[in-house]
Protein backbone atom coordinates (compact mmCIF):
# COMPACT_ATOMS: atom_id res chain seq x y z
CA UNK A 1 0.00 0.00 0.00
CA UNK A 2 1.83 3.08 -0.95
CA UNK A 3 2.02 6.06 1.78
CA UNK A 4 0.66 8.90 1.37
CA UNK A 5 3.18 11.87 1.91
CA UNK A 6 1.65 14.86 4.14
CA UNK A 7 3.68 18.45 3.31
CA UNK A 8 3.75 21.05 5.63
CA UNK A 9 5.55 24.16 4.94
CA UNK A 10 7.24 26.28 7.61
CA UNK A 11 8.60 29.50 6.01
CA UNK A 12 10.74 30.80 8.79
CA UNK A 13 14.31 32.21 9.00
CA UNK A 14 13.82 33.20 12.57
CA UNK A 15 16.92 31.39 13.78
CA UNK A 16 19.01 32.25 10.66
CA UNK A 17 21.71 35.01 10.21
CA UNK A 18 19.68 36.87 7.75
CA UNK A 19 16.66 37.10 5.40
CA UNK A 20 16.07 34.26 2.91
CA UNK A 21 15.57 31.28 4.11
CA UNK A 22 12.25 32.08 4.87
CA UNK A 23 11.14 31.59 1.20
CA UNK A 24 12.26 28.01 0.43
CA UNK A 25 8.90 26.44 1.04
CA UNK A 26 7.50 28.40 -1.88
CA UNK A 27 10.59 28.44 -3.98
CA UNK A 28 10.36 24.72 -3.81
CA UNK A 29 6.73 24.58 -4.57
CA UNK A 30 7.45 26.84 -7.59
CA UNK A 31 9.64 24.79 -8.73
CA UNK A 32 7.48 21.55 -8.67
CA UNK A 33 8.05 19.65 -6.06
CA UNK A 34 4.44 18.28 -5.36
CA UNK A 35 3.77 17.60 -9.09
CA UNK A 36 7.13 15.72 -9.31
CA UNK A 37 6.25 13.95 -6.32
CA UNK A 38 2.73 12.93 -7.59
CA UNK A 39 4.42 12.09 -11.52
CA UNK A 40 6.52 9.35 -9.37
CA UNK A 41 3.57 7.65 -8.31
CA UNK A 42 2.96 9.20 -4.78
CA UNK A 43 0.01 9.96 -3.30
CA UNK A 44 0.55 13.91 -1.73
CA UNK A 45 -1.52 16.20 0.54
CA UNK A 46 -0.25 19.75 0.52
CA UNK A 47 -1.47 21.17 3.98
CA UNK A 48 0.38 24.40 3.28
CA UNK A 49 2.34 26.76 4.93
CA UNK A 50 2.35 28.42 8.42
CA UNK A 51 2.64 32.12 8.69
CA UNK A 52 5.71 33.53 6.96
CA UNK A 53 8.23 34.89 9.55
CA UNK A 54 11.17 36.86 8.49
CA UNK A 55 15.00 37.44 9.91
CA UNK A 56 15.30 40.03 12.02
CA UNK A 57 18.17 41.29 14.64
CA UNK A 58 16.70 40.52 18.30
CA UNK A 59 18.90 43.17 19.90
CA UNK A 60 17.22 42.14 23.23
CA UNK A 61 19.09 38.53 23.20
CA UNK A 62 22.25 39.43 21.07
CA UNK A 63 23.39 35.87 21.87
CA UNK A 64 19.96 33.77 21.55
CA UNK A 65 18.33 35.79 18.79
CA UNK A 66 14.43 35.69 18.37
CA UNK A 67 14.70 32.70 20.72
CA UNK A 68 10.76 32.97 21.62
CA UNK A 69 9.66 32.74 17.87
CA UNK A 70 11.87 30.17 17.23
CA UNK A 71 10.35 28.38 20.23
CA UNK A 72 6.70 29.27 18.95
CA UNK A 73 7.59 28.04 15.16
CA UNK A 74 9.23 24.71 16.93
CA UNK A 75 6.06 24.42 18.58
CA UNK A 76 3.37 24.62 16.13
CA UNK A 77 5.85 22.78 13.94
CA UNK A 78 5.63 19.48 16.20
CA UNK A 79 1.78 19.95 16.43
CA UNK A 80 1.22 20.15 12.27
CA UNK A 81 3.59 17.24 12.35
CA UNK A 82 1.44 14.93 15.22
CA UNK A 83 -1.52 16.39 13.22
CA UNK A 84 -0.06 14.32 10.02
CA UNK A 85 1.21 11.20 11.70
CA UNK A 86 -2.55 10.82 13.26
CA UNK A 87 -3.82 11.10 9.79
CA UNK A 88 -1.58 8.18 8.56
CA UNK A 89 0.87 10.25 6.22
CA UNK A 90 4.30 10.49 6.31
CA UNK A 91 5.50 14.38 6.80
CA UNK A 92 7.16 16.32 4.44
CA UNK A 93 8.58 19.28 5.70
CA UNK A 94 9.36 22.00 4.25
CA UNK A 95 12.03 24.58 6.01
CA UNK A 96 13.08 27.44 6.81
CA UNK A 97 16.22 27.33 8.74
CA UNK A 98 17.77 24.06 10.94
CA UNK A 99 15.65 24.95 13.79
CA UNK A 100 12.76 23.30 12.72
CA UNK A 101 14.15 20.21 13.17
CA UNK A 102 13.31 20.30 16.42
CA UNK A 103 9.79 20.56 15.86
CA UNK A 104 10.20 18.24 13.18
CA UNK A 105 11.22 15.54 15.89
CA UNK A 106 9.30 16.98 18.87
CA UNK A 107 6.30 16.24 16.73
CA UNK A 108 7.35 12.67 16.26
CA UNK A 109 7.53 12.15 20.52
CA UNK A 110 6.61 10.43 22.40
CA UNK A 111 6.53 7.67 20.50
CA UNK A 112 8.79 4.64 19.06
CA UNK A 113 12.00 4.31 20.81
CA UNK A 114 13.84 3.73 17.72
CA UNK A 115 13.57 7.01 16.27
CA UNK A 116 16.64 8.17 14.90
CA UNK A 117 17.99 11.20 13.35
CA UNK A 118 20.11 11.55 10.09
CA UNK A 119 21.27 15.33 10.48
CA UNK A 120 22.79 16.16 7.01
CA UNK A 121 24.66 19.20 6.70
CA UNK A 122 28.23 20.59 6.54
CA UNK A 123 28.28 21.75 9.92
CA UNK A 124 27.45 19.81 12.79
CA UNK A 125 25.19 22.54 14.23
CA UNK A 126 26.53 21.54 18.21
CA UNK A 127 27.12 25.61 19.52
CA UNK A 128 25.25 27.23 21.94
CA UNK A 129 23.98 30.50 23.06
CA UNK A 130 27.17 30.39 26.02
CA UNK A 131 29.66 29.42 23.51
CA UNK A 132 29.15 31.48 20.39
CA UNK A 133 28.64 35.37 20.45
CA UNK A 134 26.45 35.90 16.95
CA UNK A 135 23.22 34.28 18.66
CA UNK A 136 22.06 32.48 15.27
CA UNK A 137 20.10 29.72 16.39
CA UNK A 138 20.71 28.39 12.91
CA UNK A 139 24.01 26.61 13.53
CA UNK A 140 22.93 25.31 17.23
CA UNK A 141 20.32 22.92 16.36
CA UNK A 142 21.70 19.82 17.24
CA UNK A 143 23.14 21.25 20.45
CA UNK A 144 19.20 21.69 21.53
CA UNK A 145 17.99 18.43 20.38
CA UNK A 146 20.78 16.68 22.90
CA UNK A 147 19.84 18.89 25.71
CA UNK A 148 23.45 19.93 26.09
CA UNK A 149 25.20 21.99 28.37
CA UNK A 150 24.44 26.04 27.85
CA UNK A 151 21.33 25.37 25.72
CA UNK A 152 18.55 27.99 25.85
CA UNK A 153 16.29 25.69 28.28
CA UNK A 154 12.96 27.34 26.52
CA UNK A 155 14.51 26.01 23.21
CA UNK A 156 15.43 22.48 24.50
CA UNK A 157 12.74 21.69 27.05
CA UNK A 158 9.62 23.01 24.72
CA UNK A 159 8.89 19.43 23.61
CA UNK A 160 7.38 16.14 25.44
CA UNK A 161 10.89 15.18 26.84
CA UNK A 162 14.05 16.33 27.57
CA UNK A 163 16.53 15.81 26.42
CA UNK A 164 14.96 15.43 22.59
CA UNK A 165 17.32 12.88 21.38
CA UNK A 166 20.03 10.54 23.03
CA UNK A 167 23.80 10.64 21.15
CA UNK A 168 23.11 6.85 19.76
CA UNK A 169 20.03 7.93 17.80
CA UNK A 170 21.76 11.07 16.13
CA UNK A 171 24.28 10.10 12.48
CA UNK A 172 26.03 13.17 11.67
CA UNK A 173 26.08 12.94 7.81
CA UNK A 174 28.25 14.78 5.39
CA UNK A 175 29.56 17.18 7.99
CA UNK A 176 33.02 19.08 7.49
CA UNK A 177 35.22 18.60 10.07
CA UNK A 178 37.06 22.14 9.20
CA UNK A 179 33.55 24.10 9.79
CA UNK A 180 33.54 22.98 13.51
CA UNK A 181 33.96 25.01 16.32
CA UNK A 182 36.19 24.06 19.18
CA UNK A 183 33.24 23.93 21.11
CA UNK A 184 31.55 21.34 19.01
CA UNK A 185 34.57 18.72 18.82
CA UNK A 186 34.57 19.02 22.70
CA UNK A 187 30.55 18.15 22.07
CA UNK A 188 31.72 15.28 19.98
CA UNK A 189 34.13 13.85 21.79
CA UNK A 190 32.49 13.89 25.35
CA UNK A 191 29.47 13.06 23.42
CA UNK A 192 30.65 9.98 21.96
CA UNK A 193 28.57 11.41 18.45
CA UNK A 194 29.00 9.17 15.79
CA UNK A 195 29.69 11.01 12.10
CA UNK A 196 30.98 10.31 8.41
CA UNK A 197 32.44 13.76 6.41
CA UNK A 198 31.62 14.89 3.52
CA UNK A 199 34.84 14.28 1.64
CA UNK A 200 33.87 10.40 2.54
CA UNK A 201 30.35 10.73 0.89
CA UNK A 202 32.13 12.67 -2.00
CA UNK A 203 34.50 9.74 -2.88
CA UNK A 204 31.74 6.84 -2.24
CA UNK A 205 29.13 9.29 -4.51
CA UNK A 206 29.26 6.90 -7.26
CA UNK A 207 28.82 3.61 -5.07
CA UNK A 208 26.31 0.79 -4.27
CA UNK A 209 22.81 1.80 -2.90
CA UNK A 210 23.36 0.51 0.31
CA UNK A 211 26.95 0.73 1.32
CA UNK A 212 28.51 -1.47 4.24
CA UNK A 213 28.54 0.52 7.57
CA UNK A 214 30.69 3.48 8.16
CA UNK A 215 33.82 3.75 9.78
CA UNK A 216 34.30 6.21 12.42
CA UNK A 217 35.73 8.93 11.69
CA UNK A 218 38.95 11.08 13.95
CA UNK A 219 37.53 12.71 16.68
CA UNK A 220 33.87 10.94 16.41
CA UNK A 221 33.28 7.50 18.86
CA UNK A 222 31.34 4.26 17.22
CA UNK A 223 28.22 4.89 18.65
CA UNK A 224 24.61 2.23 17.72
CA UNK A 225 22.73 4.24 15.28
CA UNK A 226 18.98 3.96 15.87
Amino acid sequence: MSVTIGVIGVPSSAGAYAPGQEQAPRALRRAGLVEKLKEAGRIVVDHGDSAVWRWRPDRGHPRAQNVDTVVNMATDTAARVRDVLAAGQRPLVLGGDCTIGLGVVAGHLPGDDRLGLLYFDLHPDLNTPSSVPDGAFDWMGLAHLLGEDGVAAELAQFGPRFPLLAPDQVLVFAYGPEQATPWEREVITRQGLYGIPVDEVRADRGGPHRPPPPRPSPGWSRAAIA
